[in-house]
């Protein structure tokens, strides 16, 4: 029986280093970097494997397991730990009495199927300032009415996007998705600037980008209008994208944005997908990807960060709190 079960984890450890080794090969061919998107679980993987191996480390099969296995523990670790590791800087930056904060959320309703009345309590408990929401929908259009009672200035110029506000908002901007033979090759986009009491004004970006598939066009083109044309001419010390990526941070193109982007990502080890609703006919007990996130500029300083309640969409809503300076 020892022999059959160590078979088995040594099965299981090849499997992870193969999913591993192929995983790293994303960096050049983008097909592969959706192995990339679930760093976690295969390191979850790995561990379950490793511990019982270690008792098995006299066989020959044991010792396949612990080593194979160790070797995708720290391949993948050196990419997931670090982003579950939340600094110590952020407490005592906490700004003074007399400094101004502002709370802003990003949530992905998938329609219909919010409740508008959850999602306003919840956007009304926790003192939100700004919300930006992706796929909002027909169905959405009475979740967008009830927060407006909350947050009254409302930039909800289609069905996909909208931005809701405490503050008045200027300059409103909507960027529709744009496709070349048959690949999108611009995110959802809204934006508008936040007319904060006493202080400068405060730019809000919502995106929603495409999927990952597929790999090579769509998602990754969409990264880098973001980055190198849309953003190009912006004042980053006062900016804030938030929204729906559809892109983990283990992988290599979610990396690549982050590095080029005038701006430090505040959403770290948050996972936000799926929620108890599924996906795929799956329906895990707590999400694994992290895939909804808020980017700020230096005058922007997160004094806390947070995943919110499941209030009906596959997605849990994001919530930081931002001190500014």
């Amino acid at each position: 029986m020892a022999d059959l079960f160590g078979l088995l984890l040594a099965l299981g450890a090849i499997g992870l280093f193969g999913l591993t080794l192929a995983g790293e090969f994303g960096a050049f061919h983008a097909p592969l970097d959706i192995i990339n998107h679930f760093r976690p679980l295969i390191l979850l993987a790995a561990l379950a494997v490793l511990v019982p191996a270690a008792l098995l480390i006299r066989r020959r099969a044991g010792l396949v397991a612990v080593v194979l296995s160790a070797i995708v523990l720290v391949t993948q670790g050196r990419i997931v730990v670090p982003e579950h590791i939340r600094p110590p800087a952020a407490l005592a930056a906490m700004p003074g009495p007399a400094a101004t904060t502002v709370t802003v959320a990003t949530y992905n309703m998938l329609k219909h199927h919010t409740s508008s009345e959850r999602l306003a309590a919840w956007v009304r408990d926790e003192g939100i300032d700004v919300i930006v929401l992706q796929e909002v929908g027909l169905g959405g259009r009475k979740a967008v009415a009830e927060l407006a009672r909350i947050l009254p200035h409302v930039h909800a110029p289609d069905g996909a996007l909208a931005l809701l506000s405490r503050y008045p908002l200027s300059e409103p901007e909507l960027v529709r998705p744009l496709f070349d033979k048959g690949a999108r090759t611009r995110p959802d986009l809204i934006a508008a600037t936040v007319q904060l009491p006493g202080r400068d004004p405060l730019r809000v970006v919502g995106v929603h980008f495409g999927w990952p598939q597929p790999a090579g066009i769509g998602q990754p083109i969409q990264f880098d209008w973001l980055a190198q044309d849309y953003l190009a001419s912006s004042r980053p010390q006062r900016l804030l994208v938030a929204g729906d990526f559809n892109s983990a941070p283990g992988s290599f193109a979610f990396r690549r944005l982050a590095a080029v982007l005038p701006l430090a990502r505040a959403t770290h080890g948050l996972m936000s997908f799926p929620t108890r609703r599924g996906v795929f006919g799956l329906h895990p007990p707590r999400p694994f990807l992290a895939i909804d996130h808020i980017f700020a500029g230096r005058d922007l300083t997160p004094l806390q960060v947070a995943r919110g309640p499941d209030l009906g969409s596959d997605h849990f809503p994001v919530i930081a709190r931002f001190g500014l300076r």
